[in-house]
């Protein structure tokens, strides 16, 4: 379980080069670490990477909600935990969460056939989803991961996603 902490009291397990950026987000950076993904919210308009309260609870924010829509069924990366995970440059300790790498291909560059495939399976995932009860945003096909080893389509980024605690 996830749980909110200062960052001084967060786990120290991994690691980060700048330069080594896997991916940008619309508000986190994405780096790779130990075999695992780790994202880092950051300010979209700066490229600066966030060290403060307010960050630090974007980090455990997204993270639970990942770990809640699993909970409940839907396909995302496993979730590690939220951490401090320190800028190897600067020594500097930034918080972030870590999550299962998923290898595979985005939605958005795949062709043919198996992107109808992967189509069918994310609104059938964004459907469920809906179903549960969740509210959700950017779910565009560069948010969704075709994993072909498992044969499974897997949604990223639930950084603006919510629940409805009444369904209607």
């Amino acid at each position: 379980m996830i749980t909110l902490k200062p960052l001084e009291r967060l786990e120290k397990k991994y690691s980060f080069r700048e330069k080594e950026l896997f991916n940008n987000g619309s508000s986190g950076k994405i780096y790779f670490d130990k075999g695992d993904i780790i994202k880092i919210p950051y300010d979209f308009s700066t490229g600066i990477l966030l060290n403060s309260t307010g960050a630090q609870k974007k980090a455990f924010n997204e993270a639970k909600m990942q770990e809640f829509a699993i909970e409940m069924g839907l396909k995302f990366p496993e979730v590690y935990g939220v951490f401090a995970i320190k800028e190897e440059e600067s020594g500097k300790y930034y918080p972030g969460f870590a999550m299962r790498y998923v290898k595979g291909q985005t939605h958005s560059s795949l062709e043919g056939a198996l992107r109808e495939k992967v189509e069918m399976q994310r609104k059938a995932e964004l459907n469920k989803a809906r179903d549960l009860g969740f509210i959700f945003n950017d779910v565009n096909t560069g948010n969704v991961m075709w994993c072909p080893e498992e044969e499974q389509t897997y949604l990223l980024d639930c950084e603006f996603w919510g629940y409805r605690t009444e369904l209607i």
